[in-house]
């Protein structure tokens, strides 16, 4: 597939190198990469699929683009994506929605906000892209297109040339069609960076060693309304892997679960209204054509339906009247939220001292409530795309690391187009506490393995 056939049937590539094909490598020396279109780039423009940047050029890459290149990877292309980084399904972008190229008859959706990353490691453009992960936004995409997808914990990957969406939860993430690729690129990409702040030196943390050892958790909350009986299958599948790989599966309790997707949706938007002031016309991207009312005609024109929408709740809760019934109260949440995963896990969060007994090395959840629905679903209204953050949201409040791996008919290495396009896969979500980075990348690479071991008998 080239690239100019694969920008009109599935829209995932916003700008690209023409006549760049995939081919062999090693590591990720020639390996073909694509980022996010609010990732900055020297090579691209960077739009955040918004006419309020449409034309901005940055001056520099991005640490993760930097430190990528060089490893001698090559980049390839931006990624679509919902503006500024808010949806969950690719439709809120001035490109047009992405197609999640694992469609069979109806176009589905391919998940957001980096659905144009997940859809080009799917569709095969690339060997690997770069997302933004704020509530979900790496994740869910990956399930929806049968890919892996990474977020690390918060502060283990440069923020230093991501256009902000929330700077207290967005995370550069990876993905890519396995969990060896992904690590591969997360080591070339980690660690402290002077060019942003939030970076932080983290020790390794622990190592799968023997699963005999690892005790898994299964969270009593996130057995919610609407749970469609394909996920709970994956679900089910999942945490049956893991008992005959020799790890034990125990109950736990996360009680704010229930809390979270209000506290995020308070948090985030609070956040992007301070972030997106000063997208005003005069400073940056684009102007209105009178200056009769500058700022207002600018951001009428500049941002979409659904930005303006996340604003006004921003702008809302910050409000001095307000801001200790919402904001504060959401930040209460999130702490809340940040303890009861500490209350479980084995390991000590290396954050903050805690004195807690936990007792299980990871988690497992489903990654969305549903498959990818239709695009038409997704644009009239019968499909709720922020209630399906429901599994993603607590682990980005916490700021742990979370990745999402294909569980049922996930997207091979070798797999036809035709092959890809009749699959509807899932995710699964393996969660760990606060700089295990390795042990959850350990944990997904045993699954991954057992489950490619399955298809083969």
């Amino acid at each position: 597939m080239n690239f100019s056939s694969a920008k009109s049937r599935i829209n995932a590539l916003v700008s690209y190198k023409k006549d760049i094909k995939l081919s062999a490598y090693d590591g990720l020396k020639g390996a073909l990469f694509a980022v996010k279109d609010n990732i900055c780039t020297l090579e691209f423009e960077t739009n955040c699929a918004s006419n309020i940047l449409k034309g901005y050029q940055s001056p520099f890459d991005a640490t993760c683009v930097d430190r990528l290149k060089s490893q001698g990877s090559i980049l390839v292309g931006k990624t679509n994506m919902d503006e500024f980084g808010m949806g969950s399904s690719n439709i809120h972008s001035i490109y047009g929605p992405v197609i999640n190229p694992i469609s069979s008859h109806e176009p589905r959706v391919a998940g957001g906000s980096s659905g144009g990353s997940a859809a080009a490691v799917a569709g095969g453009l690339c060997h690997f892209s770069l997302g933004s992960d704020t509530g979900g936004s790496v994740r869910l995409p990956a399930s929806y297109c049968g890919v892996v997808g990474f977020k690390p914990s918060y502060g283990r990957i440069s923020r230093f040339g991501l256009v902000t969406y929330a700077n207290s939860l967005d995370c550069i993430g990876i993905l890519s069609k396995a969990v060896q690729q992904t690590r591969q690129v997360y080591q070339a990409i980690q660690g402290k960076d002077d060019l942003d702040p939030t970076t932080i030196d983290l020790p390794t943390g622990p190592r799968l060693e023997k699963m005999n050892k690892i005790r898994i958790g299964v969270p009593q909350e996130y057995h919610v309304d609407g749970l469609s009986s394909q996920v709970l299958k994956a679900w089910s599948k999942t945490l049956d892997v893991f008992e005959s790989l020799g790890a034990e599966i125990v109950p736990v309790s996360l009680p704010h679960t229930k809390d979270a997707l209000s506290a995020y949706y308070v948090l985030a938007p609070a956040e992007a209204y301070s972030n997106l002031s000063k997208y005003d016309g005069i400073r940056y991207g684009t102007r209105a054509p009178t200056d009769a009312n500058l700022y207002e005609d600018t951001r009428s024109l500049g941002f979409g339906k659904e930005v303006k929408r996340r604003l006004l709740v921003g702008s809302y809760v910050l409000q001095s009247q307000e801001i200790s019934r919402y904001f504060v109260h959401a930040q209460k949440v999130r702490r809340l939220v940040q303890t009861d995963f500490d209350q479980v896990f084995r390991h000590q969060n290396p954050s903050h001292d805690n004195s807690f007994d936990g007792h299980v090395d990871a988690i497992v959840t489903p990654v969305s409530v549903t498959s990818a629905p239709t695009i038409q679903e997704a644009k009239n209204g019968s499909f709720n795309p922020y209630v399906n953050d429901v599994f993603t949201i607590p682990a980005s409040l916490a700021g742990l690391p979370a990745i999402s791996v294909p569980v049922i008919d996930p997207v091979r290495q070798n797999d036809t187009d035709d092959a890809i396009r009749g699959r509807q896969p899932i995710g699964i979500q393996i969660c760990g506490q606060f700089g295990n980075d390795a042990l959850v990348l350990d944990l997904a690479q045993s699954l991954e393995h057992a489950l490619i071991q399955e298809e083969t008998r």
